[in-house]
């Protein structure tokens, strides 16, 4: 190894060229001035080291094979000017994809129907005919046990009841208007009508107008251009109603029927 190590040493050596480029440096370091000399040949170089040849032979042999890494001193990078520094923009953030709008079906809900409320039937209007003879049942006295019908029959405008001596009827003409009260009183009045046409005499009517502060000579009945109220029968059918249903209302134009009671009982019931 040794050996081969000199004759790589002389080899290198032998290598030099004659005038190797090699650098001395000189000039005064105090004041920073640096002067380069021209190159030396290598016997220069030899003699300028004071080392012989297998010397020098042996120190590249160390150098630049035993020991490589110190043949190649760093070399210092040329200083360069600083320079900004250009920050590189941050990459875009890859975007996301655009989520496709997926379309759901709205399921249907079913809509329960709202309930239709039962329509509560109104309570039937009472007839004519059934009001009347509820009425009817309350009186003391009847139509037939004089001889008379009776009948119950829509309202009828200006009038209220009436009565046919020659077929022996009563019409009462019943308004969906009136109360049970005042249909009571209708009934009865002709009721009246009926008995005073079927039972009363002629004397008996001079009883009543006598009773009641008629003149005599005033007409019974009623005729076409006279108020049934004004004449001695209708006083006499409004005192029976007023007997029959028991109340003191009168329409008759002669005055309340108090104290007529035990008159119209006799003419009753004779």
């Amino acid at each position: 190894m040794l050996g081969l190590g000199l004759v790589i040493g002389l080899m290198l050596l032998a290598g030099l060229p004659a005038s190797a480029p090699a650098s001395l440096e000189a000039g005064s370091a105090a004041n920073g001035v640096q002067a380069f000399s021209e190159p030396a040949s290598a016997d220069q170089v030899v003699e300028a080291s004071g080392l012989g040849r297998d010397a020098i032979a042996i120190h590249a042999l160390i150098e630049y094979v035993l020991a490589p890494r110190r043949t190649a001193p760093a070399l210092e990078s040329p200083r360069s000017e600083p320079s900004a520094q250009v920050v590189a923009a941050a990459a875009p953030a890859p975007s996301q994809p655009t989520p496709t709008p997926v379309t759901v079906a709205p399921t249907p809900v079913p809509v329960q129907p709202t309930p239709v409320p039962t329509p509560v039937p109104a309570p039937p209007v009472a007839s004519a005919a059934s009001r009347g003879q509820a009425v009817l049942a309350r009186m003391p006295l009847l139509p037939g046990s004089v001889g008379f019908t009776i009948e119950f029959l829509p309202g009828r405008s200006g009038y209220g009841g009436l009565t046919y001596p020659d077929s022996r009827r009563i019409e009462i003409y019943v308004d969906s208007g009136w109360s049970d009260g005042y249909l009571s009183h209708v009934v009865a009045h002709e009721i009246g009508h009926a008995v005073d046409m079927a039972r009363n005499s002629r004397s008996d009517h001079d009883r009543w107008r006598a009773a009641r502060g008629i003149p005599s000579t005033t007409k019974w009945w009623a005729d076409p251009y006279t108020s049934d109220f004004a004449t001695p029968g209708g006083d006499f059918a409004e005192c029976f109603a007023a007997w029959a249903v028991g109340t003191s209302a009168t329409r008759s134009e002669f005055g309340s029927c108090a104290g007529t009671g035990g008159l119209m009982g006799e003419l009753v019931w004779g």
